[in-house]
């Protein structure tokens, strides 16, 4: 039996690592609230700690830190708009341990404080689409609507 050509080694190899550093981002996402190290997603990999940073930033394009810093970034900009969670109990949430490093990086990648960001999330209020049907515009609309519906159509003539 021959030995496997290099090109099957590395297309394994590849397959392996993408499944590997897929794996890692759905323990990402599951424990995003936890204090995750390095070495906690290398392990979860089956790697060392340096070769898994080559590898996640050679298949993603960033570094695995600052990847996990975006997903707890984009989840809280997700709870500061939809809940009315305290800034400093949706840094705890995310898994932040200090509100002032939350709030700076924060500040930083979305380019508006999160308290501020709260605010204006609670003081939004979308418009209200009332219509009436008894309105006259509406009736006009529907009646030209039922009109053109109804109208009989004339076969076409060249």
């Amino acid at each position: 039996m021959p030995p496997p050509s290099p090109a099957s080694i590395a297309a394994s190899t590849l397959a392996a690592h993408t499944s590997a550093i897929e794996q890692v981002i759905q323990i990402m996402h599951a424990h995003l609230h936890e204090p995750l190290s390095l070495d906690d997603l290398a392990s979860a990999a089956c790697l060392r700690p340096f070769h898994f940073n080559r590898v996640f930033r050679r298949l993603i394009g960033i570094p695995p830190g600052e990847f996990l810093s975006a997903l707890r970034l984009q989840a809280a900009r997700q709870l500061l708009l939809a809940t009315s969670l305290s800034v400093t109990e949706i840094c705890f949430e995310v898994g932040y341990s200090s509100i002032g490093s939350f709030t700076s990086r924060f500040t930083y990648m979305v380019g508006l404080p999160p308290r501020l960001l709260h605010q204006q999330a609670s003081a939004f209020e979308p418009p209200s689409l009332t219509i009436s049907l008894s309105s006259p515009q509406i009736k006009c609309l529907l009646r030209t609507l039922f009109l053109v519906r109804s109208a009989p159509r004339r076969p076409f003539r060249a």
